[in-house]
């Protein structure tokens, strides 16, 4: 079971997810954009114990939505880890873009991601996020892109920081690209 909230409607579904230490609440503005650009955002709680696999749940229920032709996955620290991992687990075809932000993890299966890649880190936050980006970066298969950031921010402060028009836009642009893509 994954607690969640809906925006907006559309054919492209898009699930947005937190990282460890903060809830669905904060992905209200982004998912609200996405609802006023014609998408489906689901915001979702994690189980701690079972980040993955509240994904799944996730994608599942969004697979279920009567109008939804295509997915995309957005997580942050943790969540993004969580979404590699959903990615991977997930039946193939089901997942068509997903956007890790500074994943704490997930590298090690990068070679058998599904759909597009955002890779987003900043240059000068803690090295294991620079590092798990750089190898999601070299070993995921195309179309994938690593996007880096002068600066300390980490996961979520990474669209809400120095950087966040900029990052906000990327992320636009990037789900515009999945969205579309037929």
């Amino acid at each position: 079971m994954t607690d969640g909230t809906l925006y907006g409607a559309g054919d492209c579904g898009i699930i947005l997810i937190p990282q460890s230490n903060k809830e669905r609440r904060i992905w209200r503005p982004q998912a609200k954009t996405y609802a006023r650009i014609g998408h489906l955002a689901l915001t979702i709680d994690v189980d701690p114990d079972y980040r993955a696999e509240s994904v799944l749940g996730a994608i599942q229920y969004m697979h279920h939505e009567p109008n939804v032709r295509r997915l995309l996955l957005i997580g942050a620290s943790t969540g993004g880890k969580a979404a590699l991992e959903a990615n991977v687990e997930a039946k193939s075809g089901l997942v068509d873009g997903t956007v890790a932000m500074s994943a704490n993890g997930g590298e090690e299966d990068a070679s058998d991601l599904q759909g597009r890649l955002l890779i987003m880190i900043s240059d000068d936050e803690h090295p294991k996020y620079v590092r798990v980006g750089h190898e999601l970066a070299e070993n995921a298969p195309e179309p994938k892109e690593l996007q880096t950031y002068p600066g300390e921010a980490h996961a979520r402060a990474l669209v809400v920081g120095k950087h966040g028009a900029a990052v906000r836009r990327r992320l636009k642009t990037f789900v515009s690209n999945v969205c579309t893509t037929t």
